[in-house]
């Protein structure tokens, strides 16, 4: 019986951590030292790409940045442990510069729309560090004041000065409802969302992700629970490195790399990174669905 093939886009803006995360991804896969979730059965795609971004993960290097032409897709065939359940999965690890000028210019290439028509599930990255956050509608109102004292006269605001609007200003979960709605659009009929919140060894505020995301993203979280019939989701804690750079050291003490690895979350073992992947496979036959509009050239 030939496995499932199920297409999964790693969507982020840059520096979420989408690199960091396929890089442990492949060392736990290559390697098999956790011992549970997802095991390598195949791979197809370019191995020395995994290899050298894994080592770098390994030996705690910093990780370049992916180009906007973004190395070949990565299809792994991969089999569950506990089922025995074999899959394919295509993971183009996508840069995050890609998704800004998607949000940029309103349009997105023919190559992703093709990908987006196939994606089975989304691996949805954001960042504790990475986040620009929305004002507060009394945050708001003081700034408001502050820039024209004159527009709190009856008179209205029309003598307030305006200000240049700049898409890259805009808060982060705007935009990640936003780069949601494209997939939507192009997407199979139903898309299976796992929320990776990066570096979870930085959150002390919170204990589960999903309470982090909606209370730092409210948008992004009541977009994804408003929208249950089109989508199911997931959120993920995840330290793919274990900590800082700047604490290699300690981090290199560690004799298995791959036990650095931090992870909460629905099924998942506390090193298992496999789990957001393996939660994306179940419930799905990877067969596509109707898309919701037609695709042709840009859009």
């Amino acid at each position: 019986m030939s496995p499932r093939v199920l297409h999964h886009v790693m969507l982020g803006l840059p520096e979420t951590g989408k690199t960091t995360f396929l890089a442990a991804l492949w060392q736990v896969l290559r390697s098999g030292d956790v011992g549970e979730g997802l095991e390598l059965a195949i791979l197809h795609g370019n191995r020395e790409y995994l290899n050298k971004i894994a080592d770098q993960w390994s030996r705690c290097e910093a990780l370049g940045r992916t180009s906007l032409s973004s190395p070949e897709p990565v299809t792994l065939r991969v089999r569950d442990r506990d089922m025995g359940e074999l899959a394919e999965l295509a993971i183009p690890d996508m840069s995050g510069e890609s998704f800004e000028v998607q949000w940029d210019l309103r349009e997105c290439s023919l190559d992703y729309a093709r990908l987006a028509e196939k994606a089975s599930g989304i691996l949805l990255f954001v960042h504790p560090e990475v986040t620009k956050e929305t004002d507060s509608i009394a945050q708001a109102n003081e700034v408001l004041g502050d820039w024209a004292p004159e527009a709190r006269t009856e008179a209205g605001c029309e003598n307030r000065p305006d200000l240049p609007w700049e898409a890259r200003k805009v808060p982060t979960q705007v935009k990640m409802v936003e780069l949601l709605q494209f997939l939507a659009l192009l997407a199979p009929s139903q898309l299976r969302v796992a929320v990776i919140v990066s570096a979870w060894d930085l959150v002390t505020e919170h204990r589960r992700p999903e309470e982090w995301l909606e209370r730092r993203l409210p948008l992004l979280h009541q977009y994804l629970q408003a929208n249950q019939e089109s989508i199911s989701w997931q959120a993920y804690g995840v330290s793919a490195q274990g900590g800082r750079l700047e604490d290699a050291d300690r981090l290199l003490e560690e004799q298995v790399a791959a036990k650095r690895i931090q992870i909460v979350g629905p099924g998942a073992a506390p090193h298992d990174i496999t789990a957001p992947v393996r939660w994306l496979m179940s419930g799905v036959d990877g067969t596509p669905g109707t898309r919701n509009v037609p695709v042709s050239g840009r859009r």
